[in-house]
């Protein structure tokens, strides 16, 4: 387990997983130094990683994503997460097993939002629930495996995606999505990602402090990632995800 741990400016990944490890309010900031190929804050490199409350951001040059995962992992677990302002991908999700990506925050990635590509791979029970993807460069969700299975993007918040919301193949299942009339968050530039819009609050929220190189020395995020429901089984309101 690793808890409440800040890398920053490492030449590389910031932080390197084994299978099963665990990860709560840790940040990687301004990594990947020498603009390796599919590298970034964090390098899920083998499976069955949580990560809770961690935040990936400003990690540098343009093959530099917030999280990485490698190719053959499997079931791995985003939990009011943010990657914001990296030189990539906020998520490069290549698991082919139990992607889960829970309340969390995609915010100005120079391309796409969170990228699903297993090369060729089958990706079964990827489900995304109660996220918000806001001022990405690319798409909001880019899932480029036609092959892909049980793909679920639920009740997700989206504005500002220089390509668009989402893409994928044609059983990508794309449930209560909403489409902002504005950014959510309150002061994004200075690391404030509480969320301030009114479609986008769910009433399920959580604080947690951190510095990083973002000009205020702590910032709490509120409603981290949340997302409303409008319509479907629930009956509109407030949408938790399982």
């Amino acid at each position: 387990m690793c808890q409440g741990t800040t890398v920053n400016s490492v030449r590389g990944f910031g932080f390197s997983s084994a299978n099963g490890n665990l990860y709560v309010e840790c940040e990687a900031y301004t990594c990947n130094q020498s603009n390796t190929a599919n590298t970034g804050g964090f390098n899920v490199a083998v499976g069955g990683c949580t990560y809770i409350r961690c935040v990936s951001h400003d990690n540098v040059g343009t093959n530099s994503s917030g999280w990485v995962e490698a190719g053959s992992s499997v079931t791995n677990a985003y939990e009011r997460c943010i990657a914001d302002t990296n030189g990539q991908y906020g998520w490069l999700l290549r698991s082919e097993i139990a992607i889960r990506l829970i309340n969390c925050d995609a915010y100005n990635n120079v391309s796409d939002g969170v990228r699903i590509d297993v090369a060729g791979a089958n990706i079964y029970n990827a489900y995304l629930c109660n996220c918000n993807f806001i001022s990405n460069g690319g798409l909001g969700i880019n899932n480029v495996d036609t092959t892909s299975r049980i793909t679920i993007v639920q009740t997700c918040g989206f504005f500002g995606n220089t390509s668009g919301q989402t893409t994928g193949p044609a059983d990508m299942i794309v449930n209560n999505s909403i489409t902002l009339a504005a950014s959510p968050y309150a002061d994004p530039a200075d690391g404030d990602f509480s969320v301030i819009a009114g479609d986008a609050i769910d009433d399920a929220r959580g604080v947690f402090t951190m510095g990083g190189s973002y000009t205020k020395t702590t910032t709490s995020y509120h409603g981290l990632g949340a997302a409303q429901a409008k319509t479907g089984p629930f009956g509109g309101g407030f949408m938790s995800c399982p």
